[in-house]
């Protein structure tokens, strides 16, 4: 059982849970509400007054968002990408009892620093001028959050489209299903939206040097 579900239980904690279908978007509106992922993947992006959509992590096992009222120029919208479960507390119930539990403020702590390594992950995408680099790292960034090892390579495990990985990276569908193709020929396979990376080492040699992707 999930870490929360097992303490928030035993504690008759107040707490509902929501369940999202691939492809379902919800946002996080102006109540203070605090968000705990059980299982699948949701995708957390910040959506701007200009419409402008930033993801800054995926949630599923443990992460835990803290959604407020305080946010003026943007909202959270979420989406998911395969069957999701989330855990919904009120801010005022959870700091109460964080307050009176310790193993509640030690669960917190866990869950904000494996959301720390999350956005530290996705602001990395940020860092790259290059639309190449950024695709290249987000594949990265999959296998490691998402990834089922195989032998023949590594298969990320959720369900995602050309322009769902546009969005995130920011930039056209177009451009990501070029890059695709060019990758398809020794380095990737794409199977019922299911992409695996046959070799993702090599991978991180073409990020760091263009000789290596030019030679694909």
């Amino acid at each position: 059982m999930n870490n929360w579900s097992l303490v928030l239980k035993n504690l008759n904690f107040p707490y509902d849970i929501i369940k999202l279908d691939r492809g379902d978007t919800i946002l996080f509106d102006k109540v203070s509400l605090v968000y705990i992922g059980l299982d699948g993947a949701v995708s957390i992006s910040k959506r701007y007054l200009s419409n402008r959509l930033v993801t800054f992590c995926f949630i599923n096992l443990n992460n835990i968002i803290f959604s407020s009222k305080n946010n003026f120029n943007y909202y959270l919208e979420a989406k998911a990408f395969s069957e999701s479960h989330l855990m919904i507390i009120s801010t005022e119930d959870f700091l109460q009892y964080k307050k009176k539990y310790v193993d509640i403020f030690i669960l917190e702590i866990e869950s904000l620093r494996i959301k720390l390594e999350q956005m530290e992950l996705f602001a990395s995408l940020l860092y790259h001028k290059s639309l190449k680099n950024r695709f290249l790292n987000f594949l990265l960034i999959m296998c490691k959050n998402f990834g089922i090892v195989y032998p023949f390579g590594i298969t990320i495990s959720i369900n995602i489209s050309h322009l769902d990985i546009s969005n995130i990276i920011g930039s056209s569908r177009i451009a990501v299903t070029r890059l695709i193709n060019q990758l398809k020929k020794k380095l990737i396979m794409i199977f019922k939206q299911k992409i695996t990376i046959y070799n993702p080492v090599y991978l991180t040699y073409c990020l760091t040097s263009d000789k290596y992707f030019l030679s694909i």
